[in-house]
């Protein structure tokens, strides 16, 4: 297990496909381009100069705790993360959990949600934390996190509807799918600050962060030994038909993505056949429940409009 108080670093050996991919002989590309940001992160990862910070406090925490904690004891470590506490009181006050009464306190929040899921989101909400809150990407930060919420609970729909046995997992996994984006976009900030680089145009960039981003985030998991299946859902949320293990959480998780750009959450909306490409059956999803998806739409798109005015 990785030291948490140290800057974690990726270890190349681990690095599926990019090693090979990286040729010594080839000629640079001309600065600027989406080929020689693609090189530039390539390498880094190859260098092993691709740092990650220490995992935050709250989290290491978190997943320190005995599985039989009490809702008290979560929420004395979550309270030493306000924006945290904050957070979770405000998904406890709407649609999505229909209370009548309003929440104030956080274990309160903890009683309404329940106690895995806040567990779940105090863990999520704490990685995807102001450490990787870069200069230049702060919007498409934000954005990244609505998806992730999104993702989240539309993961934990469909494994309810697809009798996946571990509704916490498919909501992680949801949460965390993108966390390669949130890590590229700090390395990119870090880069672009440099006096020698270019500015790279934001086609040049969006494309870096979709290519790179699956391979970045599996071994964000690896580096801070979370879950062995996040690696997969990482890896593999585009590309489903690839992945040996873990199948069924990978298509849930994939299937909650292509829901979230159908309904634009932290992404423009797009017309698209979410069933495309068998992904549909191989997340054990039937079109008769696409109606149940639909309908609760809506309370989760109230549910990130809460989460927007927080910040």
């Amino acid at each position: 297990m990785p030291d948490l108080d140290e800057p974690v670093k990726i270890n190349p050996l681990e690095l599926e496909g990019y090693a090979m991919a990286t040729d010594p002989i080839a000629k640079p590309s001309a600065a600027g381009t989406s080929d020689s940001v693609k090189e530039m992160i390539s390498q880094r990862l190859v260098d092993n100069d691709l740092q990650l910070p220490p995992m935050p406090g709250v989290a290491q925490r978190i997943l320190q705790m005995n599985p039989d904690a009490t809702a008290n004891e979560l929420a004395k470590v979550v309270m030493d993360d306000q924006a945290i506490t904050s957070s979770i009181i405000r998904i406890a006050n709407s649609a999505y959990y229909g209370g009548r009464y309003k929440f104030d306190t956080l274990p309160t929040a903890i009683v309404r949600i329940g106690l895995q899921q806040v567990w779940v989101l105090a863990l999520g909400f704490s990685i995807l934390s102001q450490e990787f809150q870069a200069n230049r990407f702060k919007k498409e930060y934000a954005l990244l996190c609505e998806h992730a919420i999104g993702c989240a609970y539309l993961s934990g729909l469909l494994a309810e509807i697809t009798r996946f046995p571990n509704k916490e997992d498919a909501f992680f996994g949801g949460l965390m799918h993108d966390i390669g984006k949130v890590v590229i976009y700090t390395v990119l900030d870090e880069e672009q600050q440099k006096e020698e680089n270019p500015h790279w145009s934001d086609e040049v960039i969006r494309e870096v962060v979709e290519e790179h981003h699956p391979e970045v985030g599996a071994f964000v998991a690896a580096s801070w030994n979370l879950q062995p299946w996040m690696k997969d859902v990482s890896r593999f949320h585009h590309r489903f038909r690839e992945t040996a293990q873990n199948g069924h959480l990978v298509c849930i998780v994939a299937l909650a993505n292509r829901f979230c750009h159908l309904f634009g959450f932290g992404a423009p909306k797009e017309e698209i056949d979410v069933l495309a490409d068998g992904l549909g059956d191989a997340a054990r999803f039937k079109p008769e429940n696409l109606e149940r998806v639909l309908n609760q739409s809506a309370q989760i798109k109230d549910l990130i409009s809460k989460l927007k005015t927080a910040g």
